[in-house]
């Protein structure tokens, strides 16, 4: 067991581990023991080499859970459910605030917090309820070394609960439990196998490709009469029937690694997805953004890939969107830091991730003191608004590029946040699964590039539901 030492009074929550003795096989049939078991949250990242990043979560057991439902915050704990008068953002602040806890390169960032998304992805999934976020506060989760191939078991205690000897006494009987536990969902799950070939599935656009056009058009008309110079856009694209979700997403990590990779088993629905762009991260009170746009495709010969590389930079309509971006996230970040320590690096870097060329932008700042981390992250997701311009559909959404923006990730307790914007997922729930493209348009945007742009990054996951029907 780590950590004994802290139990003193230093911190108000202390992560406890012990070292788990399984395999890497035995990992990937615990996640999906733990989706059947219940919900659950899986996090890992890997490099555009397939080689995976250092730390993955899998996260059980949610001591609580937070819905916004038809624009309202719901609260569910032990089976109960209660309503928040304030937003989902201050309330999650508000819980972080109350706890000190260490911070460690040893297990990663990530010790406990809240996981999982919002925004807009799920809400064209949910025939019933509008949701636009879903977080589980995480005090129990395994953390999985990728460079050692360790794993470890975490669960947390309080040391203000009471004497330091009885509180380490509960944790170690609980590890006891959850040890014990986990073996047996090892050893009773079964080996999980992906068809060798995909099957047919239609895939359909929630509008028709007509309506979208008309609405891009309208929109780019209304972009080019106010001055605004950006917005994004995403259509749902859905496939009735019954999906499993897991096979989808080990699909998914095999053909598209990414840094942000995820696996959510939430009350309102379950979410996959493969993500290259990082939309916020916190670590030691400094924020990072990194915008990124121009999804060209790469070609395999190396003369080929520079080519591709000169002419993303040398367009003028390419760096003109990735500007807008990058002085929105600019924007973003300085309404919550420190004034003065806003800084651009790298600007338009290039990026290769999926096969795709990415131009990509570091943007850091200082979080300005008594600033909450979600409450940073409110001031860059909001959300979605119909926009006059696009009013064709309610399932084909457009928003300033500051806003709307679907992010899944964490806010830890130990001050640490890492979330990426939602690209190449999809949502799954009993109707089926839903996908969401995405694209941005400007006042010269041309509605059928906009519509192939859409498509293209729905693709990847459209494919992976052809391995995702039940066998």
């Amino acid at each position: 067991m780590k950590y004994n030492d802290t139990l003193s009074g230093k911190y108000t929550r202390v992560p406890v581990y012990r070292e788990l003795r399984i395999n890497s096989f035995d990992f990937m049939s615990l996640v999906k023991a733990m989706d059947r078991r219940g919900y659950c949250i899986f996090l890992e990242s890997a490099g555009k080499t397939k080689e995976k990043g250092r730390f993955s979560f899998l996260c059980f057991n949610p001591a609580e859970t937070i819905a916004e439902k038809n624009g309202r915050v719901v609260i569910t704990e032990n089976g109960e459910s209660v309503l928040y008068e304030g937003t989902l953002f201050d309330y999650i602040d508000k819980k972080i605030s109350g706890f000190t806890s260490p911070v460690t390169g040893e297990f990663g960032d990530f010790n406990g917090g809240y996981a999982g998304y919002a925004g807009s992805i799920s809400s064209g999934c949910n025939m019933e309820d509008d949701v636009t976020a879903e977080f589980m506060l995480v005090d129990e989760f395994v953390v999985f070394d990728n460079h050692t191939g360790r794993y470890h078991l975490c669960t947390v205690v309080y040391p203000d609960a009471g004497d330091a000897r009885v509180v380490a006494a509960v944790s170690e009987a609980r590890l006891d439990s959850l040890e014990h536990e986990i073996m047996e969902l090892i050893a009773e799950e079964r080996i999980h196998f992906l068809p060798s070939k995909s099957e047919q599935v239609a895939v359909d656009p929630a509008v028709s490709m007509e309506s979208f056009l008309d609405s891009t058009e309208r929109l780019r008309e209304n972009l080019s009469d106010s001055g605004m110079p950006l917005a994004s856009v995403s259509l749902d694209f859905r496939a009735r029937g019954e999906f499993s979700a897991f096979s989808f997403y080990m699909k998914l990590r095999g053909v598209s690694p990414s840094p942000y990779m995820y696996y959510m088993h939430l009350p309102h629905s379950r979410i996959a997805g493969s993500s290259p762009e990082t939309h916020l991260k916190i670590r030691s009170g400094t924020m990072t953004m990194k915008p990124a746009s121009g999804y060209t495709a790469v070609p395999q010969s190396r003369h080929g890939r520079a080519a591709v590389r000169r002419e993303l930079l040398r367009s003028v309509q390419d760096r003109g969107v990735h500007s807008v971006l990058v002085d929105y996230a600019r924007d973003s970040l300085a309404a919550s830091a420190v004034e003065g320590t806003v800084t651009v690096k790298n600007f338009m870097d290039t990026v290769e991730y999926q096969n795709r060329l990415r131009m990509v932008t570091k943007i850091n700042a200082i979080l300005r003191p008594g600033m909450g981390m979600a409450a940073a992250l409110g001031g860059t997701v909001n959300p979605v608004n119909r926009a006059s311009g696009f009013t064709g559909s309610e399932d084909a959404r457009t928003t300033t590029c500051a806003s709307g923006v679907s992010v899944a990730g964490y806010f830890g307790f130990n001050r640490c946040c890492d979330l990426c914007v939602m690209t190449g997922c999809a949502v799954f729930n009993q109707s089926g699964a839903v996908i969401q493209g995405h694209a941005h348009v400007h006042a010269e945007s041309i509605s059928e590039d906009v519509l192939a742009a859409v498509t293209t990054s729905a693709s990847t996951a459209a494919i992976c539901l052809g391995f995702a029907l039940p066998g």
